[in-house]
């Protein structure tokens, strides 16, 4: 979907900006993932590929690239791919941070300390990220829209996340936030919202996102 939408934010105008703090572990030399082909990393204006930081770190510097993207004249599409929550939880907030206990780093791996764990990384990686961006950023005239790919399965006998064979439902369970301080496009998204009540899905963001761009 990125690229996709990179492809026709290009095409509408809008320089665009992809930001992948999951780009770490990626050897390939172009630090592309997700199948991503080398033609569609070409529609990308500007790419980040966030590396040579601690997995904690790597959302916060995303946050200050966002800023810094925004500060520039005129409209941009930013892309931006978090590093998120992923197992092992512990690796993804500073021990400074650990707030539920007992954690798996602390004992044995059991549904209650992955939890802990998962708990703790979302209040770092989520709760202090968006309280760095609300900071750090100027979205005044920006529509920020904010999901998940999957949700998390805590079962130590199950794969956390990408089971394909008889998966659990909470797995596609994932936020799906959109803030802006335009008036006209609020009142829109909060009758949707209405409309949409436990019904909303990815499929809906890709022609919203196109239709901002001008797109009939």
């Amino acid at each position: 979907t990125s690229p996709t939408l990179c492809q026709n934010a290009q095409k509408a105008g809008f320089p665009t900006v992809l930001i992948d703090s999951q780009a770490s572990n990626i050897s390939n030399p172009g630090l592309m993932q997700n199948f991503m082909t080398v033609k569609e990393k070409d529609s990308i204006d500007t790419f980040h590929a966030i590396r040579g930081v601690e997995a904690y770190e790597a959302d916060l510097k995303l946050a200050d690239i966002v800023a810094e993207e925004l500060k520039k004249e005129g409209r941009v599409f930013i892309y931006a791919n978090k590093n998120g929550a992923h197992f092992l939880y512990d690796d993804a907030y500073p021990k400074s941070e650990m707030v539920f206990r007992p954690t798996m780093s602390e004992g044995s791996d059991t549904p209650e300390a992955r939890l802990a764990s998962y708990r703790n990384a979302i209040r770092w990686s989520v709760d202090g990220f968006m309280a760095k961006l609300f900071t750090v950023a100027d979205l005044s005239k920006t529509t920020l829209v904010y999901t998940s790919d999957h949700a998390q399965i805590f079962d130590p006998a199950r794969l956390t996340h990408c089971i394909v064979d008889n998966p659990d439902a909470p797995m596609g369970v994932v936020p799906l936030l959109v803030t802006t301080q335009d008036s006209a496009r609020r009142g829109e998204l909060e009758s949707g919202a209405k409309l949409l009540v436990g019904k909303a899905s990815h499929f809906k963001i890709a022609p919203t996102v196109l239709s901002w761009m001008g797109y009939a």
